[in-house]
């Protein structure tokens, strides 16, 4: 009988069987093999989003960004002096460590006090955030509020590259070092200006690693964060300045 010939379906099943040739051979396989159900709607599983198929999640969906998340990016370009990158080395012989700390300093917050323990942020250049004051602890970043999506872009010959805080972390284990990563309002002065260090420390067992080895990373570090480093991009969330603080305005 010719296939023409056939009764016709009207729906099919994923029960259903279909005919196909597979190496040279003829053989039968589920419809639902041959052909899985498509999406038919999404679904949001904390902050995983899934395509389904009758309910189903498909695949292990997608990641999405925290709802509050906002990048913002700082370059030499637009806060010139505002924004300084240092690489430092400090030796404790006493304790068998080496550390090199990479610092980035951005002025890109001012503050007026309004009263006695009341004080008012003002972003510069664009939303400032994470920031909590009190009379006793004065500036802190608030670490809870605060994302770790740091990244730094550079030159590399012709190129633009980035490397992330979470990349930073990982070379750790290359030369046998401990990283910190360290957030702070590093100063402030009467002309309401608001220093923020972003601090990265790489502490090295100096018995583990030769001083020459040291050197080379130090000197790499050097080149590429204080002369190399074009930009630097960092994650805030929702606008927290504590009970006795408020965002007044964007500028």
């Amino acid at each position: 009988m010719k296939i023409t010939q056939l009764p016709k379906a009207t729906a099919v099943t994923d029960s259903d069987i279909a005919v196909i040739v597979q190496d040279g051979e003829t053989r039968q396989i589920p419809r639902a093999l041959l052909t899985p159900s498509p999406p038919d709607d999404i679904q949001l599983d904390g902050g995983t989003l899934h395509l389904t198929a009758n309910g189903v999640p498909i695949g292990t969906g997608a990641q999405l960004p925290a709802p509050w998340a906002k990048s913002v990016t700082y370059t030499r370009e637009t806060l010139g002096e505002r924004m300084q990158i240092n690489c430092s080395r400090i030796k404790n012989p006493n304790q068998g460590v080496e550390v090199i700390d990479i610092s980035v300093f951005l002025n890109c917050a001012s503050y007026t006090e309004t009263g006695e323990g009341n004080i008012s942020i003002t972003p510069l250049l664009s939303d400032y955030r994470g920031i909590k004051y009190s009379g006793e602890q004065l500036f802190t970043l608030d670490d809870n509020f605060v994302d770790i999506g740091e990244e730094f872009h550079f030159h590399d010959n012709e190129d633009i590259c980035t490397i992330s805080v979470k990349e930073l972390e990982t070379l750790a284990a290359d030369f046998m070092a401990e990283f910190k990563r360290n957030l702070e309002i590093f100063s402030f002065s009467d002309d309401g200006t608001v220093l923020l260090r972003y601090e990265y420390a790489y502490s090295i067992d100096t018995t583990q690693v030769t001083e020459t080895e040291i050197d080379g990373i130090y000197e790499e570090f050097k080149a590429i964060f204080e002369e190399q480093t074009l930009a630097f991009t960092v994650r805030y969330a929702e606008i927290f300045c504590g009970k006795n603080a408020e965002v007044i305005e964007n500028v």
